[in-house]
């Protein structure tokens, strides 16, 4: 059945909405992308270049990230990365990126926050590096 309406333009609609209704929407379009990227992933790839602009200003949402990185994962396994092309390539690994970036950041923040509330002990090691006698 053929209702008139792509995916392309269902995406680019939920890009040019308001900032508190794209963040209401990232949640369910990004579980329902992955949906029928594990039907066929080729209809998400459709137009890779909006389908990644929604998952970086989707990246934020909590509710949107797992469903994002499933798809960059299915991206990358399926038939051994044969859909990796030069054009996903750069979209895939910018992605990616912020993924590994939001890590980091909460790592840092975790570090600090240890430091600040003393739950970080000093090493028990000495300075000098011990080497073994000849």
């Amino acid at each position: 059945m053929d209702t008139g309406v792509n995916l392309s333009e269902i995406i680019r609609m939920a890009l040019s909405s308001p900032s508190p209704l794209f963040t209401t929407l990232s949640g369910p379009l990004a579980r329902s992308l992955l949906g029928v990227a594990e039907v066929d992933v080729d209809l998400v790839l459709e137009e890779p270049r909006i389908l990644f602009q929604l998952f970086k200003k989707a990246i934020l949402n909590p509710e949107a990230q797992a469903s994002e990185f499933a798809i960059c994962q299915a991206l990358v396994e399926k038939d051994n990365g044969a859909l990796i092309t030069p054009k996903v390539y750069p979209l895939l690994i910018n992605l990616l990126g912020d993924f590994a970036t939001l890590g980091s950041v909460g790592a840092e923040w975790e570090q600090r926050n240890d430091v600040l509330q003393g739950r970080v002990r000093p090493s028990k090691t000495s300075e000098r590096p011990c080497y073994p006698p000849t």
